[in-house]
């Protein structure tokens, strides 16, 4: 092997070193400053629990401070003023060095036991950290009268029963700050493993609602279609024109059924305009009569809910009879909780099509996933109607309501 050969692999080997090193740099770099990003974002419910934890240790550090005695004003303004710096130092370094390598280090990734020591080692380096920190505050000017490297234990007859060594001192403080730091990481993670489970509960609860909003379009497009072609026998110029009704119609759903909820309001948008199409192929004998309280238009329901009532009345009520027929849409409060939707219809005894009952347990069950025990559905037919009430949770202001009432009252 010739010296050009030796140089060119001394090269190469330098020049992979150099790499790594560029590698290992960057990655530092990377990670102080994801977890700089992470720092300052923050969740509502995280700051509350570091502010609990903030007043519940000065809590704690006033009562100790009770047990100390001394007649020394200077050393009891020190106590108190280390007593309300160590618990902001410590919460200020879980933020901004505990909380970012849990978030970028362990939460995502398994817990093998590689992880685990390497966590255990972070931890022990932090409070190493934090206690030489404590340590240095306690020797600045003011704060020098509580260092507690100067701590003495005293009998009740006044004399020293013990001096811990500094050596000791040490040994105690950095094994007490480690288990601080595990302590509060160890809350951290059930906690963060707590909200992950309920964002997943809830990321699985949005796609059962959607798949079974989605399930809604072809029962629709299906419902629709069959009108189409009902009216294309009596009269084809009112079946063009309910053709560009349906262009409309499919527009406005298209952008509605992406969503799991609506509100009421956009809800009786699409659904005029289906009935727009229905009352070009019944003509008189639909009759439609709505009754929605206006305080109710920005109450959110499960997409479609309002469509598919009135699909159901139209298909199982009006259309198989040859009869003038009505539907009725109300929407009112019930207290300060609930309101109510109900729609009803018209039936004639003997003419009542029979369906797959798709769309009202399809209501049933995404109104059960949104709201749980907070709502009802309650169906019924008498004297030739067939009602179907849903009853929700009412999100509004007290202020609205009475001010609604009081309007009605006027009016």
């Amino acid at each position: 092997m010739n010296n050009n050969t030796l140089e060119s692999d001394e090269t190469k080997l330098k020049m992979a070193e150099l790499k790594v090193a560029e590698s290992k740099v960057t990655g530092f770099r990377n990670y102080f400053s994801q977890g700089w990003q992470l720092s300052k974002h923050t969740s509502k419910g995280y700051r509350i629990a570091m502010l609990i934890t903030l007043f519940t240790s000065l809590a704690i550090n006033g009562s100790f401070l009770t047990s100390i005695e001394t007649n020394n004003f200077d050393e009891r303004q020190a106590f108190i003023l280390r007593s309300f710096l160590d618990p902001i130092v410590f919460l200020l370094i879980c933020h901004f060095l505990v909380r970012p390598y849990l978030k970028l280090k362990v939460i995502h990734n398994p817990y093998t036991v590689k992880n685990m020591l390497s966590l255990l080692g972070f931890l022990m380096v932090t409070g190493v950290l934090y206690f030489t920190l404590t340590v240095f505050l306690g020797k600045l000017g003011p704060m020098n009268e509580a260092d507690f490297q100067k701590m003495q234990f005293v009998t009740n007859d006044g004399e020293v029963d013990a001096i811990i060594s500094e050596q000791m001192l040490w040994v105690f403080g950095i094994f007490g700050a480690f288990i601080m730091l595990a302590s509060w990481s160890i809350i951290y993670l059930l906690w963060h493993q707590q909200l992950s489970k309920k964002i997943l509960q809830k990321q699985v609860q949005q796609a059962q609602m959607q798949q079974l909003t989605n399930q809604l379009s072809p029962h629709f497009l299906f419902n629709t279609f069959n009108s189409i072609r009902a009216l294309i026998y009596e009269d084809q110029d009112k079946a063009a024109d309910t053709v560009t009704e349906l262009a409309e119609l499919f527009r406005t759903h298209l952008q509605a059924h992406l969503r799991v909820k609506s509100s009421l309001e956009e809800e009786w948008q699409v659904t005029r305009r289906y009935l727009d199409i229905e009352q070009i192929r019944l003509e008189e004998r639909l009759t439609v009569h709505m009754d929605i309280d206006p305080i109710l238009l920005q109450q959110d329901l499960p997409t479609l809910t309002l469509l598919t009532l009135i699909e159901n009345s139209i298909k199982h009520g009006i259309s198989p009879s040859i009869d003038n027929g009505y539907v009725n849409i109300q929407a009112k409060i019930i207290d300060n909780n609930r309101w109510t939707l109900s729609v009803g219809n018209s039936f004639k005894p003997g003419t009542n099509t029979t369906g797959t009952q798709v769309g009202l347990a399809n209501i049933q069950t995404r109104m059960k996933l949104m709201y749980g025990d907070t709502c009802d559905y309650a169906q019924f037919s008498e004297n030739n109607d067939f009602t179907v009430i849903l009853t929700l949770p009412l999100v509004i202001s007290k202020s609205k309501i009475k001010a609604a009432a009081k309007d009605a009252a006027n009016a």
